[in-house]
């Protein structure tokens, strides 16, 4: 076992070799050190290793270094485990430096690190996972100044955080590129910084999962603030690409907001989003792509609950325009002055929407270019007990046309009265008389008046064949 410390001012505190069930294994009280970068390698054939405390306090550093990898010198301490059953650290503080696990390239360091506390201060702390693998029970930073540096970066292995405190991130502040990084619990904060900041929009914090790396947060509690000093709100953005995966089970915004978006997801390419519950009531949720604006994805993107873009009502009668999409299969459309719904059919003609009941198809409209019908099924392969219609004339007798107009308008009608129809052609209407719903309103019986049209052909038919045959009788 190797302790590496690159410049002075590093100590232990009573290590010795444990004693108890497990006596290949050794046990350290604390390491501390002022150095430039503390490296922890488990490299010979251990049980365990368990470490109390390991307490980087670099005080005094005008310009922070660069992060270690492998073995190149920078501020940073670094935990690798390997030929070890595990490496166990109660708690790891740091001052502006960086907390590596494993190498970047990978390599055999690919056995667990457990650390119950990780505390990272200052501008320049960080956790950056580069391969095997790591189970942190709490993140958390303690301070942080306008234009913070703090991050966490996974490029390798399967990181766990089961609970993150975390404020004053860079706008870039968690990115995915390679392994899992699993977030369980906690807070993540982007800080309200002075001066512009490197997101497209103003940002406070950015997640990015890329190609090859997965990101879950089974819980995770954003939050909102103001940015460089302006109204503006800071966004949470996260965000997937070149095929990253993200899943977001639970995510729960501030109970608070004056306007705008609370939270933005972004893909690009072929990312996968996924919402699956606890929005909060009223949040808002923008999505964005890098080039134009719209949300892209080049997979399903499910939501598990009703989605309401604006504030549409049911009945149409107040709130905001908008669009519902509701979780049974419903779907709510409300729009002032201009058409709430556009289909458009590009190239050629043919179906522009098709009706279904069950497995077949019931109706469609159709479009050649220059018209459009409006179809129900009439192929011959779904009818049976087909005959001539008789009788179509004294079914036309016992209708009743009516001359009315509509409560509230004042245009004359020449109309049925439906139940007064349904005595008649039952099949041409829909409804019950007298019906109400669950609120007391009118449910009212309607009339397709579509479906009188055979009936009146045949009834027309009937009579030309009876005048035809006066004619016939009628002498030269």
């Amino acid at each position: 076992m190797r302790f590496v410390g690159m410049r002075t001012g590093m100590y232990m505190v009573d290590p010795v070799p444990n004693t108890g069930n497990n006596p290949g294994g050794w046990y350290i009280g604390k390491i501390e050190s002022s150095c430039y970068d503390v490296t922890v390698d488990i490299s010979e054939a251990q049980d365990f290793v368990k470490i109390d405390n390991i307490h980087n306090w670099q005080f005094g550093l005008t310009e922070p270094g660069q992060v270690v990898s492998a073995y190149y010198r920078g501020d940073a301490i670094a935990l690798r485990a390997h030929n070890c059953d595990n490496l166990n650290v109660d708690t790891v503080a740091t001052y502006r430096a960086k907390v590596i696990v494993g190498v970047d390239g990978g390599g055999e360091h690919s056995l667990p690190v457990m650390i119950g506390n990780l505390a990272l201060d200052g501008d320049d702390a960080g956790f950056h996972g580069y391969s095997g693998s790591t189970l942190i029970a709490n993140l958390y930073s303690t301070t942080g100044t306008a234009g913070a540096d703090f991050d966490i970066r996974v490029k390798g292995g399967d990181h766990t955080i089961a609970n993150a405190r975390v404020t004053s991130m860079k706008p870039d502040g968690v990115a995915v590129t390679g392994g899992s990084l699993t977030i369980s619990g906690g807070k993540i904060t982007a800080g309200a910084y002075a001066g512009g900041l490197p997101t497209q929009d103003g940002s406070g914090l950015r997640v990015v999962v890329c190609s090859g790396g997965i990101l879950s947060m089974d819980n995770v509690l954003t939050n909102w603030t103001n940015a460089g000093g302006t109204s503006d709100r800071t966004r949470e953005l996260i965000g997937q690409d070149n095929g990253g995966v993200l899943k977001v089970s639970r995510l729960v915004a501030p109970d608070t907001y004056s306007s705008g978006e609370i939270v933005r997801f972004r893909t690009d390419a072929v990312g996968n989003a996924a919402f699956l519950r606890d929005l909060p009531a009223g949040a808002v949720i923008g999505v964005d792509s890098y080039t134009n604006g719209t949300f892209e994805t080049g997979d399903e993107v499910a939501f598990l609950q009703t989605v309401n873009f604006g504030k549409p009502t049911e009945d149409g009668s107040h709130g905001s325009p908008g669009t519902t999409l509701r979780n049974d299969g419903g779907v709510l459309m409300t729009r002032d002055s201009t058409v709430p719904l556009q289909v458009t059919r590009m190239g050629n003609a043919g179906n522009l929407v098709t009706w279904r009941n069950g497995s077949t198809v019931v109706g469609s409209i159709t479009t050649n270019g220059t018209s459009t019908s409006y179809n129900e099924t009439s192929d011959y392969r779904l009818k049976e007990n087909v005959s001539p219609a008789i009788g179509a004339a004294d079914m036309v007798m016992k209708m009743a046309p009516m001359s009315f107009n509509f409560i509230g308008t004042d245009q004359d009608r020449v109309g049925f009265i439906a139940h007064e129809l349904d005595e008649v052609l039952p099949f041409a209407v829909t409804g019950e008389k007298d019906a109400v719903d669950a609120e007391g309103n009118i449910d009212p019986q309607c009339v397709d008046y579509s479906k009188l049209v055979p009936v009146l052909t045949a009834a027309l038919k009937e009579a030309l064949e009876r005048i035809a045959a006066l004619e016939a009788a009628m002498p030269e």
